[in-house]
C-alpha cells in the first residue's frame, strides 16, 4: 500500500483506515519518506489525519543526502506544530552493521523554522564503550552559525608528555568569524 500526502509517503504491507478516528495504522513492514529523512519500522505506525501526527515505534532512520543514520524507540512527527521528537535515539555516521561510534540521546527535538535542535542526556560511544556524557546539547539543523566549543585535541608523546588544545569558534558577524585555540604543551 502506498499513501501519499504532500512530500510524505508511507509504503506498507497493509494499512488500516479508521473513518471514525480519522487514523491510518500500518501493519507489517513500513517505510515513511519525506524530504529530510527516510524511516523504516516493523512495528505499527499511526497517522492521525486531523492532528497531522505520525507516531512510530522501534524505527530506523536515514537522513536523506547524508551518511547520518540511527534508531529510535519512539518517533513522533507533528505536522501542526512542525516538530519532530525522537526518544531513546541513536545517531551515527557509520554503517549500521559496522558502528565504530554513535551518539545516544534520551530525547531529541527539532522544530521547523528553528536553526538549532536540542538533545538531552547525550552519551558518546566509541564502539560499545561510553566515553563522554552531557546533560544537554544543541546542534545546527541549518547552515546558521553560532559561537561555541569545537572538538578538542589531546595527545600524549613519550618524551614530551601530554598536550591538548580546545578550539573556540567565535561567530563575530554574518560575514566574518574567528577561531581561538588555547592549549597546553608540556
Amino acid at each position: 500500500v502506498v499513501v501519499t500526502q504532500g512530500d510524505k509517503e508511507i509504503v506498507s504491507d497493509k494499512v488500516i483506515y479508521s473513518g471514525a478516528n480519522r487514523t491510518l495504522t500500518t501493519d507489517g513492514s513500513s517505510v515513511l519518506s519525506s524530504g529530510e529523512y527516510t524511516v523504516h519500522t516493523d512495528s505499527p505506525a499511526q497517522y492521525d489525519l486531523d492532528k497531522k501526527t505520525i507516531s512510530l515505534q522501534q524505527s530506523k532512520y536515514q537522513m536523506n543526502g547524508s551518511v547520518m543514520n540511527g534508531e529510535a524507540k519512539e518517533h513522533v512527527n507533528d505536522g501542526v506544530e512542525k516538530t519532530k521528537l525522537f526518544k531513546k535515539a541513536t545517531l551515527s555516521g557509520c554503517p549500521i552493521d559496522r558502528r565504530s561510534w554513535h551518539l545516544y540521546s534520551s530525547s531529541i527535538s527539532m522544530k521547523e523554522g528553528d536553526s538549532f535542535g536540542e538533545a538531552w542526556n547525550d552519551v558518546f560511544f566509541m564502539g560499545p564503550v561510553p566515553v563522554f556524557y552531557t546533560p544537554y546539547a544543541n546542534f545546527p539543523i541549518t547552515n546558521e552559525r553560532k559561537s561555541g566549543l569545537l572538538p578538542a585535541m589531546v595527545e600524549y608523546k613519550s618524551g614530551s608528555g601530554l598536550s591538548y588544545e580546545l578550539p573556540i569558534y567565535l561567530n563575530l558577524a554574518p560575514n566574518y568569524d574567528a577561531t581561538v585555540t588555547p592549549g597546553h604543551d608540556s
